[in-house]
C-alpha cells in the first residue's frame, strides 16, 4: 500500500499494489491526500484509490476491480508524528557492525553482518555521502549471517546517489528486501536517480 501525505508528483506511469492478495477491492490501496498531477495512466492491481484532491484528469487502471473514492477528510498528521518518532528512536542505535568502503581503488561496500542483537537485529550506521555519492563504490552487498533483520541508519541532510554502485546479491533478494531497513533521519531531499532501491526506506522529513 502507498500513503501520500501531500500532493503525488510523479508524471511516470505507476504500479501499485502488485502481488497483494487478499484486500477489498473498496479498501484504500494507494491514498493521496492532496492531489495528482496529470500524466501517464496509474495502475492499481488491488484496492482503491482514495483522494482528498484533484484529479487533474489522471488515467487510473483500476485493475483490482476498485474505484477512485474522493475523501477530503484525509490527514497526514497522525501518519507523520509516528514516523518521524520512530525515525528518532532506530538513529539512537549502536552500530554493532562496521561497513567496508574501498579505499584507494574501486571496489564494493560491503555489509557484513558478524554482530546482533538479542533479537537478531544487525545495525550498521554509514554517511550518505560516503555511500551513495562515492564513485569508487562499484556495488553494494549484503551478508546478513545469523541476522534476521538488518537496519541501516544513514546521516546526512541529504542523499544524492550519483555514485555507480548498485545493489546487487542478497539486496536484490527477495527475502531480504523485505528484511531491510534503510533510515534517512536527518534526509530532508533524496534523490535516487536511475537506480534501483532495495529494502524498506524511511524518511519522514
Amino acid at each position: 500500500r502507498a500513503f501520500v501525505g501531500g500532493n503525488f508528483v510523479s508524471t511516470t506511469s505507476a504500479n501499485i499494489g502488485i502481488n497483494v492478495q487478499g484486500i477489498a477491492a473498496s479498501e484504500p490501496m494507494f491514498a493521496v491526500v492532496g492531489n495528482l498531477v496529470a500524466g501517464n495512466p496509474l495502475n492499481l492491481n488491488a484496492g482503491s484509490l482514495h483522494l482528498g484532491g484533484n484529479r487533474n484528469g489522471r488515467p487510473i487502471n483500476f485493475n483490482g476491480g476498485g474505484a477512485l473514492v474522493q475523501d477530503p477528510t484525509l490527514f497526514d498528521s497522525a501518519i507523520t508524528n509516528l514516523l518521524q518518532t520512530a525515525t528518532a528512536q532506530l538513529a539512537q542505535e549502536p552500530a554493532n557492525n562496521g561497513i567496508s568502503l574501498p579505499v584507494g581503488q574501486p571496489g564494493a561496500a560491503r555489509f557484513q553482518v558478524t554482530t546482533t542483537t538479542a533479537d537478531g537485529v544487525a545495525i550498521f550506521q554509514v554517511a550518505a555521502a560516503d555511500l551513495f555519492a562515492n564513485n569508487l563504490v562499484q556495488q553494494m552487498e549484503l551478508t546478513p549471517g545469523a541476522a534476521t533483520t538488518i537496519l541501516i541508519n544513514v546521516t546526512g541532510s541529504s542523499a544524492d546517489w550519483s555514485g555507480n554502485g548498485n545493489m546487487v546479491g542478497n539486496f536484490t533478494n527477495s527475502q531480504w528486501r523485505g528484511r531491510v531497513l534503510w533510515n534517512f533521519a536527518q534526509a530532508t531531499s533524496i534523490n535516487f536517480r536511475a537506480h534501483n532501491f532495495m529494502g524498506a526506506l524511511l524518511a519522514p522529513y
